[in-house]
């Protein structure tokens, strides 16, 4: 019996050590800043890092049109020398006289718990760090006013 609960002990340390916050995909979410005003005309992201070089760039194409409703979507690539992969997705819902911009960027096999830098169009988003595997996972939306 006291085997049983020494391996029930250890399985629950080796759990923990597995499930380890550095580990886990860095989470951030914000507001868009207002340098970036208008995502519907978005075409280039970037990630940059602290130097300001680009290490993933990709360019967005319509993922979906609809009246209510628009998807963009880009698959990140990294430039020569780096590592890395990510996609990101921009959605433009308008309600009403408002409209909701999101974009979502998922980031993997970076430089591990680094500062880098999202941009799109030339126009910085935000500055994040990536976890102890290089991966992160950004969400950044607006609600703004529609001109009547």
């Amino acid at each position: 019996m006291k085997a049983l609960k020494a391996l029930a002990v250890v399985g629950v340390v080796a759990a923990v050590i597995a499930w380890s916050p550095s580990l886990l995909a860095q989470r951030v979410v914000g507001l868009l800043p207002p340098s970036v005003a208008d995502l519907a005309t978005a075409q280039v992201v970037e990630i940059r890092d602290a130097s300001g070089t680009a290490v993933l760039t990709g360019t967005f194409v319509k993922k979906s049109d609809k009246s209510d409703e628009v998807e963009l979507a880009a698959t990140l690539s990294p430039i020569t020398g780096n590592t890395g992969k990510g996609k990101a997705e921009i959605e433009l819902e308008t309600s009403g006289s408002v409209a909701n911009q999101e974009i979502e960027v998922i980031v993997k096999r970076l430089q591990p718990q680094t500062a880098f830098k999202l941009y799109v169009d030339a126009a910085e988003v935000a500055t994040f760090t990536t976890n102890g595997k290089g991966d992160a996972d950004l969400k950044f939306t607006s609600t703004q006013s529609t001109p009547k």
